[in-house]
């Protein structure tokens, strides 16, 4: 069983983003949130907030199904939702995790 033990794929000057998404993996409360909470974010209207949360709930599913083959996946929707909230992430310049 892989549950928890996915790796993420670096997007190009991701992995500061990346080793904070596994430590938010393994946070208790964050993971019971965005895997057993009912999200309301569903119409086609979202908000880029609307959408980061969505690309959060879609993540931790991945990351913790009771199905997981991979050995590691992508977090372009988180990186790409970061991006539309914040335009200084645009692009792949290096960015600290804060």
């Amino acid at each position: 069983n892989r549950k928890g033990l996915l790796g993420l794929s670096n997007l190009g000057n991701t992995c500061f983003m990346n080793a904070t998404l596994q430590c938010l993996t393994h946070t208790h409360g964050m993971q019971k949130y965005f895997r057993f909470c009912s999200h309301t974010y569903t119409s086609r209207a979202q908000s880029s907030r609307q959408r980061l949360v969505m690309a959060f709930a879609h993540w931790f599913e991945r990351d913790w199904s009771k199905t997981v083959s991979a050995g590691h996946h992508s977090p372009d929707d988180i990186l790409r939702s970061f991006q539309a909230l914040n335009p200084s992430f645009a692009g792949y310049a290096q960015h600290d995790s804060q």
